[in-house]
């Protein structure tokens, strides 16, 4: 996938050409070229869509994790994907002014890459990959604490005593594996 802002930012800032920015981006020279007029890009100025966003003077104050205790390692890991999310979520919402910070902070770099990195750092796609992985870290945690303890080897003897108790008349389980 083609990250255009990253791509946008170096060819304001940056000193490659066109050819060069597209072979390390593995796109045609021709579509940022394209894109460039389209979107009016201009060589040394901020990008047209973002609106700066004034800084604002208070802090959000640290989020403090409880001490461990006796709490289970699971409830311990929903917790801290949870505290993670919050982070996300903050992240998302003031984008506008780290991106800002980075345009201020890498102005007098000599080339973008530096740039490139820290708004890869916080692009869209890398914060939805995060929201992927923390839900995928948020769904194992959960099913682990759903299921039982037992082994493969318990919950199989546990499944026969469960048919050789129903009898030879009695109901059968359905299938453990489906075919679609």
């Amino acid at each position: 996938m083609v990250d255009w802002d990253v791509i946008e930012a170096i060819w304001r800032f940056g000193d490659k050409s066109n050819v060069l920015l597209a072979r390390e981006h593995g796109i045609s020279e021709g579509a940022i070229r394209k894109r460039a007029k389209r979107e009016r890009w201009e060589k040394g100025q901020k990008g047209g869509s973002r609106q700066p966003i004034p800084p604002t003077k208070e802090r959000q104050a640290p989020v403090v994790a409880p001490p461990p205790g006796d709490k289970p390692l699971m409830e311990m890991t929903i917790d801290v994907a949870g505290r993670l999310l919050d982070e996300l979520s903050a992240v998302t919402a003031n984008i506008g002014q780290l991106e800002e910070l980075i345009y201020d902070d890498t102005e007098d770099d000599r080339d973008g890459r530096r740039r490139a990195a820290l708004l890869k750092a916080v692009s869209l796609n890398t914060r939805s990959m995060t929201l992927k992985t923390l839900q995928q870290t948020l769904e194992a945690a959960q099913a682990a604490i759903e299921t039982p303890t037992n082994g493969k080897k318990a919950q199989k003897a546990a499944a026969a005593k469960e048919v050789a108790a129903a009898g030879k008349f009695g109901a059968s389980r359905p299938p453990l594996h489906s075919v679609k």
